[in-house]
């Protein structure tokens, strides 16, 4: 095999030294190249059980991988993140806020009650056939939040529940476009008084993000052992493959035409159900992502939201682009 430094360069090309934006890769070999795998990659494998670790997706080593398992007929999945310069966020106007922080529970009891709400609710038509879930209300167990912190709600939504003190401090700002709306605790029948979810139905045009290739592998066919050892028939499998080739995945930064301040809010909504359950993802101004600064406000990170032409919108096609391009080297490999 030739694992020389050019094959970096081969697959990515030629990187201008100035762009600093990575994808990192966590890698799950198939079981088949497990052993080859922890052969040339061991240091890096931190489970003995389990053989999973993360690359910069531009380096030497990750086109060492590929290379090491391209004739291998499962197939690796690859979960992809990004990561930024502060340097990168600040040539951004707008930006997707991402949970960094705690994250409130529920009990059984509490997700039923939730997901009573969000069912009687009417899903939102934001751009042509596609709909939208908001969450008007939500129950969560009872937990101690700083006057701060910013925390997250429950495990399947992409929402956020703020104390009292960042809502005064969003409001003193004047920042535009949000509203509160309650947080029951279900045990004493009453909305917290302390806590408040974060709401808006401000929504943004319809996102540019690139389509990737569909998978050569269909879902049925790629976890049919766990179909089986779950009693689930070979139709359900297809039915399920076919959901799982409609929903919306976003991979990298979500991607625009254009991004016209007069018609965005300092907080908005994805037009596009991004997260699971039928949510969009939020998107919020420069202005909360200095405030958030300002006022040293915790539980978020930020991800570039990308207007078309821009030098930031280009490092990033590029990059994907290329990663998306590498990994094709096996038609099994899959994100």
């Amino acid at each position: 095999m030739n694992w020389k430094g050019e094959t970096v360069s081969i697959i990515f090309g030629v990187r201008d030294e100035s762009i600093q934006m990575k994808i990192i890769v966590r890698i799950s070999p198939p079981h088949s190249a497990s052993r080859k795998v922890r052969k040339h990659f061991g240091d890096l494998v931190t489970n003995d059980l389990m053989v999973i670790f993360d690359l910069d997706a531009a380096s030497e080593r990750f086109a060492q991988y590929l290379e090491l398992t391209r004739n291998e007929k499962e197939g690796t999945w690859f979960n992809p993140w990004m990561e930024f310069t502060e340097q990168e966020l600040d040539q951004c106007d707008f930006l997707r806020p991402v949970c960094r922080g705690p994250v409130f529970a529920e009990t059984d009891a509490d997700y039923n009650q939730t997901r009573k709400w969000l069912d009687a609710d009417s899903e939102i038509e934001t751009i042509h056939r596609v709909k939208v879930n908001l969450l008007e209300r939500v129950c969560v167990k009872d937990r101690k939040l700083k006057p701060n912190a910013i925390a997250g709600v429950l495990q399947w939504t992409p929402d956020f529940i703020l104390p009292t003190e960042v809502v005064n401090i969003f409001k003193r700002s004047q920042l535009e476009g949000f509203s509160v709306r309650e947080v029951f605790n279900r045990k004493a029948q009453l909305p917290f008084q302390d806590y408040h979810l974060l709401y808006s139905d401000n929504f943004m045009p319809a996102a540019t993000c690139m389509v990737f290739p569909p998978e050569s592998i269909p879902l049925e066919e790629r976890f049919k052992d766990e179909f089986e050892e779950a009693g689930i028939s070979l139709t359900r499998a297809r039915e399920l493959g076919q959901q799982d080739k409609e929903l919306f995945r976003l991979y990298g930064c979500l991607c625009y035409e254009t991004l016209n301040k007069k018609d965005l809010k300092d907080f908005n909504r994805t037009a596009e159900p991004w997260a699971s359950n039928n949510f969009p993802l939020w998107v919020v101004s420069r202005r909360v992502r200095n405030i958030y600064r300002e006022h040293k406000l915790k539980g978020w990170i930020f991800e570039p939201v990308l207007e078309k032409g821009s030098e930031l919108y280009e490092e990033h096609e590029l990059l994907w682009k290329s990663f998306v391009g590498a990994i094709q080297v096996n038609r099994a490999n899959h994100m």
